[in-house]
């Protein structure tokens, strides 16, 4: 078995994980703090107030109709894929911080749509941290 910091490393050089999921080793701190895995959004209750976490995927920014730019953010755990919406007023306090990736952490509103609920994503509120700096030690 490797441990955390290789894996880091490997996820990091590779941007894939051949080993555990990096999030796996950091769970245990992100669930004390009352964090969310994917697999576990999708028990909860739609308009519920949820704190997730993950590596971030990728940000599409599509022409909207109105005009207004959302961000669609997608989170990866090692449960599966976190989507969220960010919205003009929460990217004007942290655009720059989204936008530079890694690991992130929001605060947000759970939203379910379709037949029982399938399609779960995030309304995000705030972002509670960009956590990539304190992981970038590992790649030393």
């Amino acid at each position: 078995m490797k441990v955390p910091c290789e894996i880091l490393m490997d996820y990091y050089m590779r941007e894939v994980g051949a080993y555990d999921h990096p999030m796996k080793f950091l769970r245990p701190v992100f669930e004390k703090r009352g964090f969310l895995s994917a697999l576990e959004l999708r028990q909860k209750p739609q308009g519920r107030k949820v704190r997730v976490a993950g590596l971030l995927v990728m940000i599409h920014t599509p022409p909207t109709r109105s005009g207004r730019r959302v961000m669609f953010v997608t989170l990866e755990d090692e449960t599966g894929l976190i989507d969220l919406a960010v919205f003009e007023n929460v990217q004007r306090y942290w655009a720059r911080e989204i936008l530079s990736g890694g690991l992130l952490s929001f605060e947000g509103i759970l939203q379910k749509e379709g037949k029982g609920g399938r399609s779960v994503s995030i309304v995000a509120r705030r972002l509670v941290r960009n956590l990539s700096g304190p992981l970038e030690c590992f790649m030393k």
